[in-house]
């Protein structure tokens, strides 16, 4: 198998230096709580640029880096989640799985017959398409407004022969490259600003909720990290009332999205990555215990 993730440094620019590296150290410590999963034969491979390969060196516990961004062969996206679709393409033929860089394992990943995500989101995509999206010109699929559900890919795989790994990649491209042609063509103004500032909710639908379409349409059978992740909590999106949903109960979405990692055996940052957040600190230093030594030569190393 092959095990990935991706890092682009297209936007390095814009960070202070303790901010990148703490980035850093989230990421190592990422790809180190993976790496314990290896079996014999497996890769871990890092898709990256020239810099982001210098700043890895060799501290990262990769069994390759590869400069495959270099010559991204599409346009390039405006948010830097979106390149690790490009992981599609370039481990075409084989299977693989693709991690964020701050997703924490603590158990093996779950063999999967077609298609592995992260979990089912239940009805986020349709909060956001009813109380941001629809408001917007972006160019999306028709389906799009009928779409209920979303996978979260922070882990994503395909086998080799998936029935819909081609068309999730390509249909990403197509409206990827729509929706930024159509920025470039739009005059200076708040209505630019504003479509950029909200663009990661295209790739919401082109990385997520495409995938879950793609999916039911075709009968794929989907292998969840974390499995029934809403089950237990109805009614967590609210309800939909006035052509908006409201009424999110916040507090359980944190509680089951970052709260519960010890139960799961598994945790997404995402939003929670501030370093003064007690439930990152908790799952540092969980990773820490179990690898002091490694651990404390990449903190010597940054």
């Amino acid at each position: 198998m092959i095990y990935s993730q991706t890092f682009s440094t297209d936007l390095l620019h814009t960070l202070k230096k303790e901010d990148v590296s703490y980035m850093l150290s989230l990421h190592y410590l990422s790809a180190l709580s993976i790496s314990r999963y290896l079996k014999k034969g497996d890769e871990f491979i890092l898709i990256t640029d020239t810099k982001g390969r210098e700043l890895i060196g060799d501290a990262f516990p990769y069994t390759k880096v590869v400069n495959a961004l270099d010559n991204y062969p599409y346009i390039r996206p405006f948010k830097m989640s979106a390149y690790k679709l490009y992981s599609v393409e370039l481990f075409k033929g084989k299977d693989f799985v693709h991690f964020d860089n701050d997703v924490y394992l603590f158990k093996p990943v779950p063999e999967f017959e077609d298609t592995l995500v992260q979990s089912n989101e239940g009805y986020f995509v349709r909060y956001i398409y009813c109380n941001k999206i629809k408001h917007f010109d972006y160019i999306l699929p028709d389906y799009t407004k009928d779409i209920r559900n979303n996978y979260n890919p922070g882990v994503f795989g395909f086998t080799k022969d998936s029935i819909i790994r081609d068309e999730y990649f390509n249909t990403f491209l197509e409206y990827s490259h729509k929706n930024i042609n159509k920025y470039a063509a739009m005059p200076e103004g708040l209505q630019k600003e504003f479509f950029l500032l909200n663009f990661q909710d295209v790739y919401l639908v082109l990385e997520e909720a495409l995938l879950h379409y793609l999916c039911e349409k075709n009968k794929v059978p989907v292998t969840e990290v974390i499995p029934d992740k809403y089950e237990n909590y109805p009614g967590v999106w609210g309800v939909f009332y006035k052509k908006k949903y409201r009424d999110i109960n916040w507090d359980d979405v944190i509680e089951i999205s970052h709260h519960s990692w010890r139960k799961h055996e598994y945790c997404h940052l995402v939003s929670q990555k501030d370093d003064k957040n007690t439930h990152v600190q908790e799952v540092m230093l969980e990773i820490y215990k179990e690898n002091k030594n490694t651990v404390n030569t990449f903190l010597e190393w940054i």
